[in-house]
């Protein structure tokens, strides 16, 4: 009887076991390539609508005025009227949010949820301007897309 070598068993056996090994490596690696692409989705649509909400703040809070306030009243869109007494306008619509007509958002993501809610100026108080802005990632779908909501409370300074 000869005893060097493998049986044929034993080569069936490891070539088994290997198998079980690269399906678990191979799931492992597809499972953290699609939670990278989902994060990569989620930056993307965060710094791009947290971007969005500075350029309105930058550009609202030092307004003599917000053109309509009336309180509690959702609005799609407003004017203000900056320091030189010029007037400017937001709006949200078709997926995006724009200064006077031009994009503020990115072509890749589409505005899902767009608010603007001012409350006008009392005693002692400057009137401000609440934001909501919400939507999703527009290069991925399915497990690896990516949803956020920001909102933000701007009060005007008063001069």
């Amino acid at each position: 009887m000869n005893t060097k070598g493998f049986s044929l068993m034993e080569t069936l056996i490891v070539i088994g076991i290997f198998a079980v090994i690269g399906v678990i490596v191979t799931s492992s690696i597809a499972d953290s390539i699609r939670g990278t692409k989902k994060s990569d989705a989620t930056i993307r649509l965060r710094s791009n609508l947290e971007l969005s909400l500075a350029t309105i703040e930058r550009r609202v809070r030092n307004a003599k005025e917000l053109s309509p306030c009336v309180a509690g009243v959702q609005m799609k869109n407003f004017s203000y009227t900056d320091q030189d007494n010029t007037t400017h306008s937001f709006s949200c619509g078709g997926g995006v949010v724009s200064i006077d007509g031009q994009d503020i958002t990115s072509q890749e993501i589409n505005i899902t949820t767009c608010t603007f809610v001012c409350t006008p100026p009392s005693v002692g108080l400057p009137a401000s301007l609440d934001i909501t802005l919400s939507g999703e990632d527009l290069l991925s779908s399915g497990e690896q897309s990516a949803n956020f909501s920001t909102k933000s409370k701007l009060n005007l300074r008063s001069y």
